[in-house]
């Protein structure tokens, strides 16, 4: 295009260039003769001048006359052919003007198509040098990172590819084999365990199928060593390919730990079961034991009361004592077997769940130990109380045994005072029992929720060391736990817990 019209601006600048001097040599040359007949016309006027007198009879001058209109020709001639020249010239010109606006116009058009080209272009150049700056990076950062990521390609032929995998493949293939499974993503399978390829393959085709989350856990294996490894995609779509981003993680540890954690939970069950079967014959046994024992008790007591009565004349004030510390003896192993049979009675025995007032139920219990309280003048107060749900015997048993051991375990010359809160957790109900008592050492917290364990000479504080086991029994077959604050000389606070 830009040729032919240089051919055609060259070849009218040609001709125009030749016009113009054609012009101007008939110019010249008409301009000679115009020069000369004026010449000759002014001689001959000079001529005329002198014969005016002869030539005044001769009213027409021919050869004057015939000079003027060679002259007047010529003048018509030179002008006709400048205006031709003239319009030849402006039809040139505007032939010219012509070619170069349709040249500027297809110029233009091909100016802007050639810079929109360009545009574009550099427009994907910097996106491609962008791709590439971030590919860069992208290895950079996870050139230490041991988790595989990766961005894997499937046709609807089933070819894959990986355009990006990052420096962590290396720990699950051969590096030199790592371009190859780029290109051609199935040779990546041949490190796969051979029991998890089709579950892997599957996987992924569905994957491919629904555009759903690729997530799975295989083996893989590398040298002589088999690992476990977890992987996880997102899926997205791309004409008749889907293009997977994700990564794979070596899970081998967490699968050691799992399996080891398993044989711990299955040798943890075998004893369990072995110690709920020993706690049952346990229980059965105590339960048996203190059934039986009752009635040679009674019989012992009995006798030593008959005794007593029917020789008492004749039994010696010594003789009397003793027979004394054996019936206090025989009510003191009555009241531990009772116990014991409490204690036994708990793991078997069931309780029906229903609502429970704990504002009635301490009432109850002030109503069932009001002897005591007056006795020692003791003070018990309680904020408003929750409604629960649970035994209400068993509940009632833990208020009383709490509430009897804040009265019976306090300094001398000191007023009890109790109190006794609730507070709403998230699960459970937090009941504290609050005492001004003796205290504690922070040593034997755990010894006395053992059963038969007593930290005082029965002389001073009695009791069977069996109530704060009950209790404890009680709370967790509610589901809840048991513990105590204390400072030695100061006081203790019980707390536990029921759950909602």
């Amino acid at each position: 295009m830009t040729l032919l019209f240089e051919r055609k601006i060259t070849f009218l600048g040609f001709f125009m260039i030749i016009t113009i001097i054609s012009i101007g040599i008939i110019n010249f040359k008409y301009h000679r003769i115009l020069q000369n007949t004026y010449y000759q016309v002014a001689d001959n006027q000079v001529d005329l001048g002198a014969n005016l007198d002869k030539q005044t009879t001769n009213k027409e001058n021919p050869p004057l006359a015939q000079k003027e209109q060679v002259n007047t020709g010529i003048f018509e001639q030179l002008n006709l052919v400048s205006t031709v020249a003239l319009l030849f010239i402006f039809v040139l010109f505007f032939v010219f003007f012509l070619q170069l606006k349709h040249h500027f116009r297809e110029n233009k058009l091909h100016f802007d198509t050639l810079t929109k080209h360009n545009s574009e272009l550099s427009e994907k150049a910097k996106q491609q040098e962008s791709a590439l700056e971030a590919h860069r990076l992208l290895l950079k950062f996870t050139e230490k990172v041991p988790t595989v990521l990766f961005q894997l390609e499937m046709d609807s032929m089933g070819k894959m590819t990986f355009p990006f995998l990052s420096k962590g493949i290396e720990n699950i293939v051969p590096p030199n084999l790592v371009n190859q499974i780029k290109a051609d993503g199935s040779l990546g399978f041949s490190f796969v365990h051979p029991d998890d390829v089709k579950g892997l393959t599957t996987s992924l085709q569905e994957s491919y199928r629904k555009v759903d989350d690729w997530d799975i856990e295989y083996r893989n294996i590398f040298g002589n060593e088999i690992r476990w490894f977890k992987g996880a995609a997102k899926p997205e779509k791309k004409g008749s390919k889907v293009s997977w981003y994700g990564y794979l993680e070596d899970i081998t540890e967490r699968k050691k730990n799992e399996q080891a954690l398993q044989e711990l939970n299955e040798v943890l069950s075998l004893r369990a079961d072995e110690l709920a079967d020993s706690n049952a014959d346990l229980e059965k046994f105590a339960y048996i034991a203190s059934h039986d024992l009752q009635e040679p008790l009674r019989v012992i007591k009995s006798f030593l009361e008959l005794l007593e009565d029917e020789n008492g004349e004749v039994i010696s004030n010594t003789g009397k004592q003793y027979i004394q510390y054996a019936k206090d003896g025989t009510d003191r192993m009555k009241r531990i077997i009772h116990d014991l049979l409490t204690y036994s009675k708990l793991g078997r025995m069931g309780y029906e769940i229903e609502e429970i007032n704990i504002n009635h139920l301490l009432s109850d219990v002030c109503m069932l130990n009001k002897v005591l309280i007056e006795e020692k003048g003791a003070e018990i107060k309680w904020g408003e109380m929750p409604l629960i749900k649970g035994g209400k015997t068993p509940i009632q048993q833990v208020f009383h045994n709490l509430i009897g051991n804040a009265i019976k375990y306090q300094k001398p010359d000191t007023q009890p005072l109790i109190k006794i809160s609730a507070k709403e957790l998230d699960k459970h109900w937090l009941f504290s029992v609050a005492d001004n008592g003796i205290g504690i050492e922070e040593k034997h917290f755990d010894k006395i929720f053992v059963i038969f364990q007593r930290l005082h000479n029965r002389n001073a504080y009695s009791g069977t060391g069996i109530g704060l086991a009950i209790c404890k029994k009680i709370v967790e077959n509610h589901k809840g736990k048991m513990w105590l604050d204390s400072i030695k000389g100061e006081g203790s606070v019980f707390h536990f817990t029921i759950a909602k």
